[in-house]
């Protein structure tokens, strides 16, 4: 555990220090960390209501879009749990005087990191339901999003690897259990033939 510990702490040092160098490369941390998690929800906005109105394709996207929103449900029980049993303080509250923070945060803990859950629940929910280059090109503003994360100093990289992970499985689960979904809620949307 002290060997991932070191490491963790390491790779956070190493990303979180050119923050303190480069005022471009503050904002542009800045912006990624704190603004880029509202592309997502466009997106879904987009493909609920504007998307090919009223066609077959428009029914599969607002489907897509149902289906990530109950996995950002998913995502954000997973998150709550995770914080009632495992605490683990952000990075300036560890490590006062070493840490650069950008993003100002009220909540004092780091694990898992939210914004990294709910990204990657909506990249994945769309990926499983068939959008696959929508969904690997949210992966990568995911992954963006992370990554900015641990450069503004307000999470650890395990934090951020983990909250991938729930959000990955909170999207799965959400796919694979869907039954009920697909049964009930989305009769509005059936493909008409």
């Amino acid at each position: 555990m002290e060997f991932i510990r070191g490491i963790d702490y390491s790779v956070f040092f190493y990303l979180n220090g050119p923050i303190k160098e480069s005022f471009i490369i503050k904002v542009i941390v800045f912006v990624l960390a704190k603004y880029l998690i509202y592309i997502f929800f466009a997106v879904m906005a987009y493909l609920f209501w504007f998307y090919k109105k009223g066609t077959k394709e428009n029914n599969q996207s607002k489907r897509a879009v149902i289906y990530a929103l109950l996995s950002l449900a998913w995502a954000f029980l997973i998150d709550q749990l995770v914080n009632l049993v495992f605490i683990r303080y952000r990075p300036l509250i560890s490590h006062p005087g070493e840490v650069k923070q950008l993003a100002v945060t009220i909540d004092p803990t780091s694990f898992p990191s939210s914004h990294s859950i709910f990204v990657f629940a909506i990249a994945s929910s769309f990926y499983f339901s068939g959008y696959k280059k929508l969904g690997i090109t949210l992966f990568i503003l995911a992954a963006a999003v992370s990554v900015a994360r641990i450069m503004a100093g307000v999470h650890y990289p395990v934090d951020v690897v983990a909250g991938s992970v729930f959000g990955i499985f909170a999207a799965w689960l959400v796919n694979r259990e869907g039954s009920w979904v697909k049964q009930n809620l989305l009769k509005e949307f059936e493909d008409k033939k």
